[in-house]
């Protein structure tokens, strides 16, 4: 298993189930040609795109988007650092400037996703989650987590193993109105054609009906820096079972002037999605999820989670006054406060 933090505040945090999945549509390397191609440390290829003709920017609904190359402002107590691309595995060159980079992928053209399905639970899935109580009627303005991350043991092609944070908008109103921005870090070897973990980003803005799609291989999320960290990048650095941890750090915030969703990873702004495509979410965050989910056919074992250690050898929860809440499940995976 693994550890998450999440801030600001620690509200009263209920168990739930997930379960379930759904697919998103490629976005198509013809009518975006490339300025450039480079190469990863692991040989992954990645089309310097410009950042104006993006996919993302060909969705209907972004037809008069005002592209926003940086956050306006940054929550109380965020600062722009420095990223630590040692978390990542980088590139053996660079995008031109005015571009940004997109992964070019040779086989899969969906991708699945890890949902909630309110309690409902199908065959092959476990979760280990927690969320906010729905009773409250306060609004959250963004999200804070640190995840640690784990080499596991070899996942299968056809299973699925990650951490992943949610967070939703009018989740208390009908299911085709509900918005919900996942992130996180997953195996999933039949979207990238690897057994290596990777961050990801996905977006749905009518309860996983008609749109969803994953990282940039369609219309949603906008890059805006042609750094080596961002949505499908390759993590590199794990933590060592009982001893030194390494984390994802992610915050994900509304822009007060704009309205977008902000992605800051590792503690540098990559990009965000449009209000445009949310707009359920113009108030605020109603409901928040995290925790880690896998996936197997009922065929195959399934594969680990988080660490893969049980839970019984970590600790069950605290609560930091530096940190907010903290929830820790799992073995000792880098957990060693």
């Amino acid at each position: 298993m693994l550890h998450q933090h999440i801030h600001p505040s620690c509200p009263n945090w209920v168990p739930n189930a997930w379960a379930g999945a759904t697919q998103g549509r490629s976005w198509k390397k013809e009518g975006k040609p490339s300025i450039k191609t480079i190469q990863s440390k692991i040989g992954e290829l990645y089309d310097c795109v410009d950042i104006y003709k993006q996919p993302a920017l060909d969705h209907p609904l972004l037809k008069n988007h005002t592209l926003q190359l940086k956050p306006s402002s940054l929550p109380n107590g965020l600062k722009l650092a420095k990223p630590k691309p040692a978390t990542f595995y980088g590139f053996n060159d660079t995008c031109p400037s005015g571009t940004i980079p997109i992964e070019r992928f040779q086989k899969s053209d969906y991708f699945r996703s890890h949902r909630p399905v309110d309690g409902r639970s199908e065959s092959g899935h476990y979760f280990a989650i927690i969320e906010t109580n729905g009773v409250s009627p306060n609004l959250f303005h963004g999200a804070s987590v640190r995840m640690t991350t784990h080499k596991l043991p070899k996942v299968l092609p056809n299973q699925v193993s990650s951490s992943s944070i949610y967070l939703f908008g009018g989740s208390q109103g009908p299911h085709f109105d509900l918005n919900v921005i996942e992130a996180g870090w997953h195996y999933s070897p039949n979207d990238y054609n690897d057994n290596n973990p990777r961050f990801f980003t996905f977006w749905t803005g009518d309860g996983y009906g008609n749109t969803g799609c994953a990282n940039l291989r369609c219309r949603g999320f906008v890059r805006t820096t042609s750094s080596s960290i961002g949505p499908g990048s390759t993590v590199e650095k794990f933590s060592v079972y009982n001893g030194e941890e390494f984390l994802i750090s992610l915050q994900i915030f509304k822009d007060p002037s704009t309205l977008n969703w902000w992605f800051l990873l590792q503690g540098e702004s990559i990009g965000y999605y449009p209000r445009e495509l949310l707009p359920s979410m113009d108030g605020g965050i109603d409901k928040i999820q995290m925790g880690g989910y896998v996936f197997a056919p009922s065929s195959d074992p399934s594969p680990p989670m988080g660490s893969g250690h049980p839970y019984t050898e970590g600790r069950d929860y605290h609560v930091d006054p530096k940190d907010g809440c903290v929830f820790a499940y799992g073995g000792k995976g880098g957990f060693t406060k």
